[in-house]
């Protein structure tokens, strides 16, 4: 595939985006539409940040059709700062005409409509042309998705006829093969005069954001002659609709099933279409996920076990009516803390569990209680990053773990109807209820694996603790579902595997020893070294997120087998990963995975 730019990827940005809403120096302002498609604005805003070197300024006038949806955006936000975004919850005739406004009052000479589903393919380098727009009064525009390659109409179906571009990409647009050369006022990616557009746009009668290029459609712009590059600079994916007016032609990837990925913790590769030419400016593609690198805004931050007890760290000094002041021995400045965040602060003790501050804290606040949870854990977050908590470990505390009374959640694939079955009736007779998550497929079969594990621990509400079961998974009689776990445990395999980590000459991450066990306490081993996740309880944030990053570097590796084991296996050196002395499980075809360790060779 295509090497990338590090903008295109799905990972922090090293560099800040160029675009920014108060860049006094941009030359162009891009207009982007968006309704219910957070994840192809991400990836659009990616190809953006990667190939468009002109200063410019993003502004996004964006609809939701739902808190699903809005979730999107939300991560979309936070992911690419610097931009203009204007929630179009009234009048669109009204959001849209504001927004030129505020576009024509800035310093930008160049207006560039980009609808949310197109992406940049390839560097825009012909900043000359721009030029034509100050000088030539017969230019209307320059079109960024033409090109000589354009041969074929998909909106319409046709062939469509390229200009002669023996004397440079210029043409008459009036006189032009029908399709996509005789339309010139299009809101894919052209590039407009920002005064000329200021003035014209108030003059069409529009309601809806679909009939802005309907009418600017009906009445062009007196100007006769287009221009473009040799070579389209930018693609539409036309893989779903979102508005209902015009039936315009498109795929079958519904705007949900890209919602639901992308806020799971995938988001859209673009390698398959970077630096490639289409015979159309709207291509039907298939959309493949990649894992997402990138934090969540609404991620895990606290990095606790469920026996944590947060213990503050520093000295309470100033207090005002507004802040608190902590100092910190060593530290030139004090931290200071809203009161809600003082009174928090004051709670970790050292005694109280998270839970038990959370109990504390909702006959303090009018708030449900999960979302109370929620914004404790991220608040001891940001209070374990700023060195305001030490985080004791008690090797004599032990954490009550009822596996009927947690999330449980079994991956299988859809056509493995016998599997899931099974699992539904195995866990039913045991008393545990499960939510059945849709595997990921791929090729080869263990990067869906990998891949089905990073969907089950990105979701939204798999919390701490919680249990993954794979679907073959076989429990035996020795199987109980409470269990009294030491409190700083961050995972338990409730199977373990007789195979592991081998020599570096047939796993690239591989040590010079396979499974390594030792005696925790009486009544579970730790484990290291050790692959299989087929039934694993979390139960710990801070791992998780270390489970999340392990998996993506892992899948960056395209030769590396097993990635989610191999990547989970090398964090059992760091974290507390036990197993029970008799495991209670094993995979349907592997009787190994159900032996007693204790019964195995000496781990020494």
């Amino acid at each position: 595939m295509t090497e990338l730019p590090p903008a295109l990827l799905p990972i922090p940005p090293t560099e800040p985006n160029r675009a920014t809403y108060a860049n006094r120096d941009a030359a162009l302002d891009l207009l982007i539409l968006s309704k219910d498609r957070a994840c192809q604005l991400d990836g659009l805003l990616r190809s953006i940040r990667a190939y468009l070197t002109l200063p410019h300024r993003i502004h996004i006038l964006y609809t939701s059709s739902n808190l699903s949806f809005e979730r999107g955006y939300d991560q979309v936000r936070e992911w690419h700062p610097g931009i203009h975004w204007v929630d179009d919850a009234g009048t669109f005739r009204h959001s849209y005409l504001e927004m030129i406004r505020y576009i024509a009052s800035g310093p930008g000479r160049y207006l560039m409509p980009v609808m949310d589903d197109m992406i940049f393919t390839r560097p825009f380098t012909a900043h000359g042309l721009l030029r034509l727009l100050d000088e030539d009064d017969d230019v209307l525009a320059i079109s960024l998705r033409l090109g000589a390659n354009v041969t074929f109409c998909y909106t319409r179906n046709i062939p469509t006829t390229p200009p002669d571009f023996s004397n440079g990409c210029r043409w008459e647009w009036r006189t032009a093969s029908p399709g996509y050369w005789n339309y010139p006022m299009s809101v894919d990616a052209n590039i407009f005069r920002t005064a000329e557009m200021a003035k014209y746009i108030p003059t069409l009668q529009f309601r809806r954001a679909e009939g802005v290029e309907a009418k600017m459609a009906m009445r062009p712009l007196d100007r006769p002659h287009m221009v473009c590059e040799p070579t389209p600079t930018v693609l539409n994916l036309a893989v779903n609709r979102v508005q209902h007016t015009f039936k315009n032609r498109h795929g079958n990837i519904t705007a949900e099933s890209l919602n639901g990925a992308f806020t799971s913790g995938f988001a859209m590769d673009l390698r398959p279409y970077i630096g490639q030419t289409y015979d159309s400016c709207h291509v039907d593609v298939e959309i493949s996920m990649v894992p997402d690198a990138r934090t969540p805004p609404s991620g895990r931050t606290a990095p606790s076990s469920p026996g944590w007890r947060p213990r503050r760290h520093g000295k309470a000094a100033a207090v005002s009516n507004e802040t608190v002041e902590i100092e910190i021995e060593g530290r030139d400045q004090p931290a200071r803390l809203n009161p809600t965040a003082a009174t928090i602060w004051n709670l970790c003790d050292g005694t109280k569990t998270v839970q038990e501050i959370g109990a504390q804290l909702i006959d303090h606040f009018d708030a449900p209680a999960n979302q109370i949870d929620r914004e404790l854990r991220e608040i001891l977050g940001s209070f374990h990053a700023e060195g305001l908590l030490d985080q004791q470990a008690r090797r004599d505390a032990y954490h009550r773990v009822d596996l009927r009374e947690i999330p449980c959640f079994v991956i299988n694939c859809k056509q493995d109807v016998v599997k899931r079955e099974s699992m539904e009736r195995q866990l039913a007779d045991l008393g545990l209820r499960c939510e059945i998550v849709n595997g990921v497929q791929s090729d080869p079969p263990w990067h869906g694996v990998a891949l089905s594990h990073l969907k089950v621990l990105r979701l939204s509400r798999a919390n701490p603790p919680f249990l993954v079961l794979e679907d073959d998974c076989v429990f035996n009689h020795q199987f109980h579902p409470v269990w009294d776990v030491p409190a700083e445990t961050d995972a338990l395999y409730l199977g373990v595997s007789d195979f592991a980590l081998e020599t570096p000459g047939q796993f690239s991450w591989g040590r010079q020893f396979t499974n390594q066990w030792e005696p925790y306490d009486p009544s579970f081993l730790r484990i290291r070294n050790m692959l299989a996740r087929h039934a694993v309880v979390y139960l710990s944030a801070g791992y998780c997120e270390r489970v999340i990053q392990s998996q993506i570097v892992a899948l960056t590796n395209p030769r590396l087998p097993y990635p989610g084991d191999i990547g989970c296996a090398m964090l059992h050196d760091s974290h507390v990963v036990l197993t029970p002395n008799d495991p209670v499980c094993r995979q349907s075809n592997r009787d190994s995975t159900a032996r007693s360790l204790r019964a195995g060779p000496d781990p020494t």
